[in-house]
């Protein structure tokens, strides 16, 4: 399991593209990307871009295991500004599906800092996150592609 933390998104994604050209050539061992740029609002599951054998495998991890949050939902696609390299080769991909409609209040302005934050969503959203590559990188068998 690997977190990476983007930079330069906006500034040309230039993080993202740095970090796929340097390791594209073992995609085969990657299971799943994710990325989450969409704030941390109340999380209702995840968005995802995959084949529907893996979208199944996705929806039964998120209902099962995110159920007691009510973060069930799998929504399609992904929602992705640094990780669409690997999706567009195969490498299924995750985003957080969250209740977001206040995200234009703060993002990019002086409003946008760690003062803001709802702790509680914030610890939902770190859960989704934890469960969903805790659970995928826990399956026998890669996700398919």
């Amino acid at each position: 399991m690997r977190a990476v933390l983007w930079t330069g998104e906006e500034f040309g994604l230039i993080g993202g593209q740095s970090y796929w050209e340097k390791h594209k050539d073992d995609i085969k061992n990657y299971d799943l990307v994710m990325e989450s740029d969409d704030g941390t609002f109340m999380p209702r599951g995840i968005r995802f871009t995959g084949n529907a054998e893996a979208t199944k495998i996705m929806q039964n991890i998120v209902s099962t295991l995110l159920s007691s949050i009510n973060a069930t939902t799998v929504a399609s696609p992904a929602e992705v500004s640094d990780i669409p390299w690997w999706i567009q080769n195969g490498v299924p991909g995750g985003s957080l599906l969250n209740d977001n409609e206040i995200y234009s209040f703060f993002h990019h302005s002086n409003a946008d800092t760690m003062t803001v934050e709802n702790p509680h969503w914030l610890d939902l959203c770190s859960a989704v996150w934890a469960v969903t590559a805790f659970a995928v990188a826990d399956l026998e068998d890669m996700l398919p592609r």
